[in-house]
Formats: structure tokens, C-alpha cells, sequence
């Protein structure tokens, strides 16, 4: 027994820490090996089925809470955070024990019922985005994303297909371990599985390396600016470390100044990039002139939007007197303008007629009377969204009094290039940034705000993610971070390039090269039917199995 624990320990280990954002040379062991060793000591611990039962959930649970432990950063989100991070936990420690039922349920490990298995899992996984707002992070499939090599294999079948192959070869490895009868010829078996993805992204790689070397490449302006959520927001009980939205504005400014020798295309914001809704009048139009003036010259000026809605408003002064006030979208567009290039940023708007809000990417041309702009669809609970009524009393402690209206759609725009764009973990969804691509768009843009968990590993996972929607899609993306990893990922997920310093401006090359991709046509239908498939047919197969043996039976009878 002590053995089999000292195995639980090990395959923990491998598994747990096995993702990219952690060690990526684990990532291999994991996908080959790792969750076969923990089924193998469970198997061999002398136990009953229901305390097997209790310890896959307790391996997996903990596995989950070393990979999610970046919800343990509390400075933002108050202690409450702490029992969403350990309630996810459970959640998934039960769905790997539930699985574990299925696997133990028979003493062996026929090559249909691996694969029913695997598929099993997938449909498992594959429900976690569609309950409540979803939980996409941790797919099993992860630890193939290490490589960029591995991690081709989501362009046919999307990263459950990844999650099923990683369940495909443990299962393998499993029979092996079990069976233990010609070893050699086992392990032969097993490696060839484990190769597979390295050996298609080793073909997928090299098909597509030489036409994307010919394409012409476009410049891009990735902001980040680099602050905490005090600094951002006026925050209860810290109000001392926020900087006012002026402030906040005349530091961008600076970091895009180097902008005029640049000459990007394509400016890129993050999410809620400056406090306040985009059409809002706030600022006094001559303070905000004098600030354009002192940080790009006079003659800049030429590029100011006009003095009207959505830009300006007329607003009285208190003492009688008329003056202009002007909005977020005021200093957007004059961005727009001055640099001939889209801006993209994240901000709050709301429709005066509907009295709705959003978090929203906001698009802005040079020389527009406006923006275009696509609302976020995916929202966080609580910080977004109101799941519960009972919850409005909770975070209200936390200065959150009003919520917005999620999106209905993705949606292309149309600038330099066509583009879609994601706010936040909204890039962890696939069907979502799938949307994007299947509408026409040839780049995606994400505006994400990870400073709300700092110096953890939310970032890294977060990026992670976004270089398989790039793989998915045959499609690069431009990622714009208030504080996280600001970068430029190519079509196959390769990192292009990515910002160095904490606050700043990313000028980077956009690949201009796309190609279509299986996962594009079918999405998570072709991963999920072969799965369905398996299963169906394994259960078919037994049921034949048993009457052939009530056959045999009356026969011999």
C-alpha cells in the first residue's frame, strides 16, 4: 500500500505541475503517463470501490488547486474569492472521481473501450463551457500545449481533441501497466500513441513554414499600462493610490509617442483601459487640448475630433456659463486620426436609449463621426454579472453596484485587415473566437485585464490559451494587457513577439499569413462525434457481446 501511494504522489506531482505555465518539460510526461500511474496505484490499493472512489477525488481536487491556485490572490477580491477557487476544486475532483467509476467499473482495457473512455471524457470537458458562464480553464488537453509542435493538433480537432488524445494515451499506458505481458512490444504500443501529435505537428509545421515567409507584414501598437486595479479604479479603502483618468491618459500618450517613427496600422488597447463609460463628458475640453498640445505638439491639433456626440458634450459650469466637455472617445479618436490607424480599445459603454451597459471593444477609424463596437459576451460572475440575487449584498462591499448586459455575437470589423475581437478570458472559449474566424476576420485582437490577480500564474495560463485559439483558427492574434503577457502570437501559435517590460508599448510585425483549418469547418462537432461515436459503439458491442453469451448459454443448457 505503501507503494501505491508513493506512485499517488508521483503521477500527482507530474500532473499537477505538467501544464505549460508551470514545468513545461513535465507537459510530455503528463500527457503520456501521468494519470496512468494514478490509476494504476488506485487499482492496486486494496480497497473499497468507495473509498477509491474518495481518493481519485481528493488527487484530482488537489491537482486542481496547485493549477488554479492563482485564485488565491485576495488583495482584489476579498476572502469570498476563496470559496469560488475551492468550490471549482470540488467540482472537478468529482468529475475525474465519476470518470475513475467508469474506468474501474471492468478488470480490463479492450482498445473500443479506451476509446469510449477517452470520449467519455471529452463530452465531460466539453460540458464545462456550456454551465453557467462556463469554466474553460485546465483542459486535460493543456498539457499538449506546451510545444508548438504538440499543440497542432488542436487546428483539426480544437483542444478537447487535444484532452482526448492525452486520455487516449494514458489509457494505452493503463492497459500496459495492467496487461504487463510483453513488455517491450507494450511499450512500442504506447510510445507510438504518445508520438502522434508530435509527429502530425512535425508535418503541419513544415507544410505551412515556407508560403507564410512570403507574406508582407503589418505593424502593430500593443499598450500596456502596467497598473494595479487602485491605481486604475477608486477603490474602498485605497483611494489614495488612484491615479485620475488624466493622469492615466497623458501616461499613454507618452508610451505612444515613439508611435509618430513607428508608423503602426493597427493601436491596441487593453480591457478597461480608462475608468468611466466612452461617451461620457468629463473632462473640460481646453485641459484636454492643452494635454494633446504638451504631448504631440501643436500641430496635432489638426487631428482633434469634433466638439459633438460621442466626443463632446455642452454642459453647464455651475456659474452660468457653457463649456465643452469631452468624453474617453474624445482622446480615441484622436488617436485615430492623428496616427491614420485603427485603435482598439476596452471600455464601458452604454446606450442612452436602453439605459444598458457593456464592457466593450471599441473601434475607432480615422476620421469617423463614431466607434463600432462589439460587447463582451462571456462575463464574470459577480464582478460582471449578477448570478444570484442573494449575492448583490456581497459585493457591494466591494463598491460593485451595477452590472452589464452580456453580447449576443461575435463580430468582424473592418480596418487595415478584418479583425474580431475578444475581451478577456473570453479567449479561452473556442467556439467563441471560432465565431470570429468563421465571419471573415484574418486577425484576432484580445483585450484582457489579469491585474486583478498580480504575481501569480493567471497570465502565463491565460496566454496559453490564447496560442491555441491561434492554432485552432490558422489565424495570428495581438493581446493588449493592462498588466500580463502583451504580445503578437502567429498562425500556429508561435510567439512573434512579446512585451519585456511591466508597463509600455509592444511595435511589433503582424503575419499576415492565414490559412484555413479542419477545426474552422466543424468546431468541436468532429471531436465530439467521434467521441459520441466510440462510445456508442463500445456499448453496442457489449450489448452484442451478452447475448451471444445468453446464447451460448441456453445452448449448452
Amino acid at each position: 500500500m505503501l507503494q501505491s501511494f508513493f506512485s499517488l504522489s508521483i503521477a500527482f506531482l507530474i500532473v499537477a505541475f505538467g501544464q505549460p505555465a508551470w514545468v513545461g518539460w513535465l507537459c510530455p510526461i503528463a500527457a503520456a503517463v501521468g494519470y496512468a500511474i494514478c490509476w494504476d496505484a488506485l487499482r492496486n490499493l486494496s480497497i473499497r470501490s468507495n473509498y477509491r472512489f474518495l481518493i481519485a477525488f481528493i488527487w484530482y481536487a488537489g491537482v486542481q488547486t496547485i493549477q488554479l491556485s492563482w485564485m488565491t490572490a485576495t488583495e482584489f477580491h476579498g476572502a469570498y474569492i476563496l470559496g469560488v477557487y475551492l468550490g471549482l476544486c470540488v467540482c472537478l475532483g468529482l468529475l475525474f472521481a465519476i470518470f475513475s467509476v467508469f474506468l474501474f467499473s471492468k478488470p480490463s482495457l479492450s482498445l473500443l473501450r479506451i476509446g469510449a473512455l477517452a470520449g467519455i471524457w471529452t463530452m465531460m470537458e466539453w460540458g464545462r463551457f456550456h454551465i453557467m458562464c462556463g469554466f474553460s480553464w485546465n483542459p486535460a488537453g493543456m498539457a499538449l500545449a506546451a510545444y508548438p509542435l504538440s499543440m497542432q493538433l488542436a487546428a483539426i480537432t480544437g483542444v478537447l481533441g487535444l484532452s482526448f488524445w492525452v486520455m487516449l494515451t494514458n489509457l494505452v499506458a493503463l492497459k500496459e501497466l495492467w496487461k504487463r505481458k510483453r513488455p517491450r512490444e507494450g511499450f512500442l504500443r504506447w510510445l507510438g500513441v504518445a508520438l502522434v501529435p508530435y509527429v502530425f505537428g512535425s508535418i503541419f509545421w513544415s507544410f505551412h513554414h515556407p508560403v507564410e515567409d512570403k507574406k508582407v507584414e503589418s505593424k502593430v501598437a500593443l499598450v500596456q499600462t502596467g497598473l494595479l486595479p487602485s491605481q486604475k479604479f477608486p477603490l474602498q479603502g485605497r483611494i489614495k493610490e488612484f491615479l485620475s483618468p488624466l493622469v492615466q491618459w497623458q501616461r499613454i500618450f507618452t508610451f505612444l509617442k515613439e508611435c509618430e517613427v513607428n508608423k503602426p496600422s493597427l493601436i491596441v488597447m487593453p480591457e478597461y483601459t480608462i475608468p468611466f463609460a466612452s461617451s461620457q463628458p468629463i473632462y473640460d475640453s481646453q485641459t484636454a487640448i492643452a494635454l494633446l498640445k504638451d504631448a504631440f505638439g501643436i500641430a496635432a491639433l489638426k487631428a482633434l475630433p469634433p466638439l459633438q456626440h460621442p466626443f463632446a458634450a455642452i454642459r453647464e459650469d455651475g456659474k452660468g456659463t457653457q463649456c465643452h466637455l469631452v468624453s474617453n472617445s474624445y482622446f480615441s479618436q484622436f488617436l485615430a486620426n492623428f496616427y491614420q490607424a485603427d485603435v482598439i480599445i476596452g471600455m464601458e459603454d452604454r446606450d442612452a436609449e436602453t439605459k444598458k451597459c457593456y464592457s466593450a471593444g471599441l473601434h475607432f477609424s480615422p476620421d469617423q463621426g463614431g466607434p463600432q463596437r462589439y460587447e463582451k459576451q462571456v462575463l464574470l460572475p459577480l464582478a460582471e454579472y449578477l448570478p444570484f440575487e442573494w449575492c448583490r449584498r456581497l459585493v457591494a462591499g466591494y463598491g460593485i453596484s451595477d452590472f452589464y448586459t452580456p453580447g449576443t455575437e461575435s463580430k468582424v470589423f473592418i480596418g487595415k485587415r478584418p479583425f474580431s475581437v475578444s475581451i478577456c478570458y473570453e479567449e479561452t472559449f473556442p467556439e467563441i473566437m471560432r465565431e470570429g474566424k468563421a465571419k471573415g476576420a484574418e486577425l484576432f485582437v484580445n483585450l484582457t485585464n489579469d491585474n486583478w490577480y498580480p504575481n501569480s500564474k493567471l497570465a502565463k495560463q491565460h496566454f496559453d490559451h490564447g496560442r491555441l485559439r491561434a492554432v485552432e483558427n490558422g489565424i495570428p492574434i495581438v493581446r493588449a494587457c493592462n498588466s500580463g503577457i502583451t504580445a503578437v502570437i502567429g498562425p500556429r501559435g508561435e510567439i512573434v513577439d512579446q512585451l519585456q517590460q511591466k508597463e509600455g508599448v509592444l511595435y511589433a510585425n503582424i503575419p499576415q499569413y492565414t490559412f484555413f483549418t479542419p477545426y474552422v469547418k466543424w468546431g468541436d462537432t468532429l471531436i465530439l462525434g467521434i467521441s459520441l461515436g466510440l462510445l456508442c459503439s463500445y456499448l453496442l458491442f457489449q450489448k452484442w457481446l451478452i447475448k451471444v453469451f445468453r446464447k451460448r448459454r441456453e445452448s449448452t443448457l
